[in-house]
């Protein structure tokens, strides 16, 4: 299924259904889903979501698709046992931009990873074993997804010791 969602992302067949959404709803929302299942991980769940009303034009499903995939990166690999999500309008920018940040306090990944993490089939050479799985195809979704909505997604180390990923 990720497969062929990324080959239909790279020929432009991949569907979006765009509309006036609130930002900061929709995360509070899909993080809710998941509070639970990253407990039963063993991962405390932080958030830091802004009280303002961010209004995009986005498709709410691919944005769902969006962090539903970072939040289950951050259980399959991370090995942390902390997430903090956070959400803030960055006011100091040209325009005012909204920043998503998923950082975990995991073992993070080396320097020569963080530009590649978002490319076809890519994986950090530990991540390959049966026990984690994975296609590799994951966060190239996430890629397209986040580019689809005129955004960046970029990978950095973490405040907490692991992986941030940043969404501007």
């Amino acid at each position: 299924d990720d497969l062929q969602q990324l080959t239909c992302a790279d020929i432009g067949g991949m569907r979006y259904r765009k509309q006036h959404e609130d930002l900061t709803e929709i995360l509070q929302s899909e993080v809710g889903k998941y509070r639970s299942y990253l407990s039963d991980a063993g991962m405390k769940l932080n958030l830091a979501i802004t009280d303002e009303n961010i209004t995009i034009h986005a498709d709410k499903t691919r944005l769902y698709q969006l962090f539903e995939n970072l939040i289950n990166n951050a259980i399959k690999y991370s090995r942390g046992t902390e997430l903090n999500i956070s959400l803030r309008i960055d006011k100091e920018a040209a325009e005012p931009l909204a920043l998503i940040t998923f950082e975990d306090n995991g073992t993070g990944i080396d320097d020569i990873h963080l530009d590649n993490l978002f490319e076809h089939l890519y994986r950090v050479e530990n991540s390959r074993n049966r026990k984690t799985g994975g296609s590799g195809l994951g966060l190239s979704i996430c890629r397209h997804i986040v580019t689809a909505h005129q955004g960046e997604i970029l990978a950095e180390h973490s405040s907490l010791g692991g992986l941030a990923i940043v969404i501007k």
